[in-house]
């Protein structure tokens, strides 16, 4: 993690000063490798040092904190671009990488002992991610976040679309509207870890499935019908990111709970599945807009991830044996 904070704080740096385009996408990529790195290790580390309760609990914290934050950046970033230049937006990024890398090297102890760290060597490396592959519970579980991910994504790729130019709002309206629809996620995971010591992350993760499921499909059947407004479709995206915010730190946990000694290996694959399916869902609803309005196609995009995810769900809970599922 402090490596990659360093880095990342570096190419920050390098982009605000830099004149060409070419080289601004390399330290941008470079960034994005760095922020990658980082991102890992959160759940790496609370895999290594709780469980149970203790670990839906900061699951749920961490979650709010990753998924509230690309939907409140872009806003900072528009706001900072109103007062500074654009080189003042990545000189600000990597003074805040810096302090961060500060904050780590004298406030976070490393929690794996040097015994228990693995081989680097590419033979190593290749066999703990077949034993995550393998895990038929890391797989289903990393699948039913990574949907219900790409489901939260589709609205954030296609919301200016929808809001501004389907809608008509403002850009300061719309931020408006967006910041507040960006709450439920705050919501839904302050929900999940007040309810995470009453109630199993399984029936967490599947009353969420079915609120998200309704909501999205309601969601489209108004849209088809020409009927979606700018009142039926807040709050509908509302229950959305409510939603995710129980589902994430739920799956998560569930994901992670069997990958005793390959936490950080089961991390990083969660993540990139994470972001490759989010990706995939926004692109799917840019080409769709081709054909259909925005939004119908945000709304299909959005229907097809939450079912996929209910039915990996559905899939699991109908062949893994209630006693084996993560608690």
């Amino acid at each position: 993690m402090l490596s990659g904070l360093l880095v990342f704080a570096f190419a920050a740096g390098a982009c605000a000063f830099t004149t060409d385009f070419s080289a601004l996408l390399g330290f941008r990529l470079l960034q994005g490798i760095a922020g990658g790195a980082c991102a890992v290790v959160p759940f790496a580390i609370v895999r290594d040092t709780m469980d149970g309760v203790e670990a839906r609990t900061m699951f749920a914290k961490i979650m709010t904190v990753i998924g509230v934050a690309p939907l409140v950046a872009p806003l900072i970033g528009s706001a900072m671009l109103g007062i500074v230049s654009w080189e003042m937006v990545y000189l600000s990024q990597g003074m805040v990488a810096f302090i961060l890398a500060l904050t780590v090297a004298f406030c976070l102890p490393e929690t794996m002992d040097k015994d228990r760290r693995p081989s680097l060597s590419s033979a190593t490396l290749a066999s703990r991610y077949v034993e995550v592959i393998a895990n038929r519970t890391f797989r289903n579980f990393t699948l039913v976040y990574a949907f219900s991910f790409a489901c939260k994504f589709a609205y954030i790729s296609a919301s200016a679309a929808v809001f501004i130019q389907t809608f008509g709002l403002s850009a300061s309206s719309f931020a408006l509207t967006f910041g507040l629809m960006s709450c439920g996620l705050i919501v839904g995971s302050s929900l999940s870890a007040r309810l995470s010591s009453k109630i199993s992350p399984m029936m967490l993760i599947s009353c969420a499935l079915c609120a998200m499921n309704f909501a999205v499909l309601l969601s489209l059947l108004l849209a088809l019908l020409d009927l979606a407004t700018l009142w039926t479709l807040v709050p509908l995206v509302t229950i959305v990111t409510i939603s995710f915010g129980i589902i994430a730190p739920n799956a998560v946990h569930c994901a992670m709970q069997p990958m005793s000694g390959v936490a950080a290996t089961a991390s990083g694959l969660s993540r990139s599945v994470q972001m490759v399916l989010g990706a995939a869902a926004s692109a799917f609803g840019a080409m769709a807009t081709s054909t259909l309005t925005p939004v119908i196609s945000m709304s299909a995009v959005m229907t097809v991830c939450a079912a996929a995810a209910g039915g990996i769900l559905l899939w699991h809970r109908l062949h893994l044996p209630a006693a084996s599922e993560p608690g």
